[in-house]
């Protein structure tokens, strides 16, 4: 009696390929290769996703949102016509997302690469409903009408330079300042209220300071504040040409006609649809799953790329990591991971994949119902996702989102969430009922049950200029939440971006209200931003005429220093009559 190496199934002793999984199959096996390891029988361990679920979502990532990279002229058999429409709804998609997002991103990408300034300005308050007058109470809220926040930061990242300040206004005049200066040579920071001048330090000067402060340091002597830059970071064109041509092709080959079926003029939601099936048995999910983690092992440009990206995180956090920062290890701890993931499959046991989509005459996916069953060595789970992206009439749409995860063993529990958006489209403004809900039962206890439901309104049809109105309540329960109190409020956004004239203006104001049983109350928040690109940035300059360099600083430049921001304190706490006897 034989057995496979790879998944161990029983198969003929005369076989090349293991029928399961079509691992090649050596023709001698030692015993120990076809010994049977009786397992202990398992006990029974608490509803949670179980760790290998990690595993099953690669098909669903693999089926349902990778075919979305498809980069080639498909016919239209059903399988050709199932991955065309995920292909042209997932570009509809990111046109709609880039229609409303796309100058935004643009923005913070031109940030990330050139100079730029920006300020922000938080401020706020609270009203509690008290039964008696609190003098405590009218203090905070007295100060609070008078406080704003001010964060304004100037920098040029390519350069390695910013220029950032925190500052706390009180009455329109500034209080409190903290000054940050940081150049790819210098570092320095100033309180004026404290101290006038700066606190500096030349980084090829890091091992002297270091060395004043302990005798044995043993380290660095140059700091290093170099940080990622986002072009380190995003996938090249060439690389997602690679991609897209790879990972296509193993989609195309892969995923067998015989998958898939197509029915023509199915009702759904008043519209007259064509159905695809994608349908898979055990042993298929398995194979897919199996092909795509090999596919994964042998894609060396994948772990390249990805290897790329971790050691220049990890340089960024810790330069001392010999593990992360070199980039043959991390490539080989990849493949390893891999190879250990597919062992781990084998403890996997999938009932099968069912995925059905309800196309409209222009192809793109109007619903979507994907079920799935698997073990995870214990007991059998139940996952079950559906969609909807349904116009109803001209001008408005129903999103829907639901997932569920349900044990065979019903007194386990369950875990379950949906999402709902119904968006109507007038001449000059777009309104949208939001409604999400989360829910996590296990073994007849609620542990949470959240609600949250938001009615957006947005007025102007320039997503770049817009004013958006939104209500919004929230409600928690079940023991992750006792006692915790319903919330309701309102946000009211004004948007002005425009990458053309370098500009990029946003302004937030949100009122809370705690609806408490005894003391409710009402917290308000303004929130002002905004953002410049320039030419250059200034930065003040840091020598012996502005400031100290902490690493020529003798025993009598400390004491001055100390008696300095001694006599400032006691200066501020007379001012502001902080000083008790």
């Amino acid at each position: 009696m034989n057995f496979c190496p790879n998944c161990g199934k029983e198969i003929k002793s005369t076989a090349k390929f293991c029928a399961s999984c079509g691992q090649e199959v050596k023709t001698e096996q030692t015993a120990a290769a076809t010994e049977i390891v009786q397992p202990t029988t398992p006990t029974k361990a608490p509803f949670a996703l179980p760790k290998k679920w990690i595993i099953i979502a690669l098909i669903a990532a693999v089926v349902i949102g990778g075919s979305s990279v498809l980069a080639i002229n498909l016919l239209k058999g059903p399988k050709e016509l199932y991955l065309l429409s995920e292909l042209k709804s997932y570009q509809n998609a990111m046109e709609q997302y880039e229609e409303q997002y796309g100058e935004d991103i643009k923005f913070q990408e031109a940030m990330l690469e050139g100079p730029s300034s920006s300020e922000l300005r938080l401020s706020g308050n609270l009203e509690i409903e008290t039964e008696y007058e609190d003098p405590s109470l009218e203090m905070i809220q007295e100060i609070l009408d008078q406080a704003s926040i001010v964060v304004k930061s100037d920098q040029d990242p390519k350069n390695q330079a910013s220029y950032n300040t925190l500052s706390l206004e009180m009455d329109g005049a500034n209080a409190v300042d903290v000054e940050l200066v940081q150049t790819s040579e210098q570092l320095g920071l100033r309180i004026p209220i404290l101290f006038d001048q700066y606190f500096y330090m030349n980084l090829d000067e890091y091992g002297d300071f270091m060395r004043m402060v302990d005798p044995y340091y043993v380290g660095p002597e140059k700091l290093d504040l170099e940080g990622i830059k986002w072009e380190d970071l995003k996938l090249t064109e060439k690389e997602q040409d690679a991609l897209k041509k790879r990972y296509s092709a193993f989609l195309l080959d892969e995923l067998k006609d015989e998958y898939f079926t197509l029915e023509k003029n199915v009702e759904f939601e008043d519209m007259k649809v064509r159905e695809i099936t994608l349908e898979m048995s055990p042993d298929e999910v398995k194979s897919l799953l199996t092909s795509f983690i090999d596919e994964l092992i042998e894609d060396k440009e994948l772990q390249s790329i990805i290897a790329d990206r971790v050691v220049t995180i990890a340089k960024s956090v810790d330069e001392t990591d010999k593990e992360l920062t070199n980039k043959s290890k991390v490539e080989k701890e990849l493949t390893s991971g891999l190879k250990d993931m597919k062992k781990e499959l084998r403890n996997v046991e999938v009932a099968g994949f069912t995925s059905v989509i309800q196309i409209d005459k222009k192809e793109q996916i109007v619903g979507r119902q994907m079920e799935m069953t698997f073990n995870n060595g214990l007991d059998d789970f139940h996952v079950a996702m559906t969609t909807k992206n349904v116009p109803k009439g001209n001008d408005e749409r129903l999103q829907e989102l639901k997932v569920e995860l349900l044990p065979e063993d019903e007194e386990l529990g369950k875990m379950q969430f949906e999402l709902s958006n119904e968006i109507k489209e007038e001449s000059k403004e777009r309104n949208e009922e939001l409604v999400a809900s989360f829910y996590f039962e296990e073994y007849g206890y609620v542990s949470a049950d959240i609600s949250f439901a938001m009615d957006s309104t947005f007025k102007g049809k320039d997503p770049n200029k817009q004013t958006v109105e939104r209500e919004f309540d929230l409600n928690m329960s079940g023991d992750s939440f006792y006692d915790m109190m319903p919330i309701s409020g309102t946000i009211t956004q004004k948007k002005d971006i425009s990458v053309k004239d370098k500009y990029s203006k946003n302004a937030f104001e949100i009122e809370v209200n705690v609806e408490d049983e005894y003391e409710p109350g009402t917290i308000f928040v303004n929130v002002e931003s905004e953002s410049k690109l320039k030419n250059k940035i200034d930065l003040p300059k840091l020598d012996t005429d502005s400031g100290q360099n902490i690493a020529d600083l003798t025993e009598e430049d400390f004491y001055y220093i100390y008696e300095e921001i001694g006599y400032n304190i006691q200066q501020l706490m007379d001012e502001y009559n902080l000083n008790y006897y």
